[in-house]
C-alpha cells in the first residue's frame, strides 16, 4: 500500500508539472482610425499602444531616383486611419494623394511600424479611403517585409536592400480591384519590426491602413497553470517522504 502511495504521489507531482503551459497567444488591436496627427514635416512619428504593445510608426517612400526610400510625413486622420505625404506630393498633401499609394512603377509609399517586442502580424484593415463610385476601382494590393532591425532608419535604401535587411524577400499580397474596404492576412512569422506599402513596382495602388492585428509572443504562465504547479511541487515532496519512510 505504502508504495502504491508513492507511485501515485510521483504521478500527481508530475501531471502538475506537466500542466504548466504557456497561456495562448493574445490577439492586440490597433484602432489608427481614432486620432489626427497633421504630416507637416518628413520623418514625423506617431507611437500607438494596446494591450501592453506599443509601437512607434513612421512614413517611407521610393521618391529618392525612384529606387531607393526617403522620409516621408506620416499622416493620421480621424476616421480614416494613416496615410504618406511622400517628397514629391510635399507635406500636408491633399486628397487622394495623402493615402498609401503608387503613382508609378517606381514610386511606392510605407509605414514602418517598430514594436517594443517580438509579434506575430495577424492582419490588417486597409480601405481606398475617399474613393467612391464605379469610375474609382484602385487594385488595394499591398508589399510587407517583416523582421528584427536593429535601426530604423532606412533612407537610401533600395528594394534589393531591404530583402537583406529583414531577412526575406518582399512579400506581395495582391486582391481585386475595388472601391471597398479590405483584410489582409499576413504570412505566418515573428518579428519587431514591420514594413507595409503599396505594392512595390506596380501602380493604381491607394489606401489607408485603418486596423492592424497582431499575436503577442511573450507567453506567461495562466493562474490555472500556476496552481497546477504548486500541486505538482506538493505531489513530489510527499512522494520522496514516503520513500525516506520507506527506506
Amino acid at each position: 500500500m505504502t508504495l502504491r502511495r508513492t507511485l501515485l504521489a510521483a504521478a500527481i507531482g508530475l501531471a502538475g508539472l506537466f500542466a504548466v503551459a504557456p497561456a495562448g497567444a493574445a490577439i492586440v488591436t490597433f484602432d489608427l482610425t481614432s486620432g489626427n496627427l497633421s504630416p507637416s514635416s518628413y520623418g514625423n512619428s506617431k507611437t500607438f499602444t494596446s494591450g501592453g504593445v506599443s509601437m512607434t510608426v513612421t512614413a517611407w517612400s521610393f521618391t529618392g531616383s525612384g529606387t531607393t526610400l526617403q522620409s516621408a510625413a506620416l499622416a493620421q486622420y480621424s476616421g480614416a486611419g494613416l496615410g504618406v505625404c511622400d517628397r514629391g506630393e510635399g507635406t500636408n498633401c491633399s486628397s487622394p494623394q495623402h493615402q498609401i499609394d503608387n503613382s508609378s512603377p517606381g514610386k511606392a509609399d510605407f509605414v514602418l511600424m517598430v514594436f517594443n517586442q517580438a509579434i506575430d502580424p495577424v492582419s490588417m484593415v486597409i480601405d481606398p479611403y475617399g474613393c467612391a463610385g464605379s469610375g474609382c476601382t484602385p487594385d488595394r494590393d499591398v508589399s510587407y517585409w517583416l523582421g528584427n532591425i536593429a535601426n530604423a532608419n532606412l533612407d537610401g535604401l533600395t528594394a534589393a536592400a531591404l530583402d537583406a535587411l529583414f531577412g526575406h524577400a518582399r512579400i506581395d499580397d495582391t486582391a481585386s480591384a475595388s472601391n471597398s474596404e479590405r483584410t489582409v492576412t499576413f504570412a505566418s512569422g515573428t518579428g519587431t519590426a514591420l514594413l507595409i506599402g503599396a505594392k512595390y513596382g506596380d501602380t493604381n495602388d491607394f489606401w489607408k491602413l485603418e486596423a492592424l492585428s497582431v499575436s503577442t509572443t511573450n507567453q506567461v504562465p495562466e493562474p490555472a497553470a500556476l496552481a497546477m504547479l504548486g500541486i505538482g511541487l506538493v505531489g513530489l515532496s510527499f512522494a520522496g517522504r514516503a520513500r525516506r519512510r520507506q527506506s
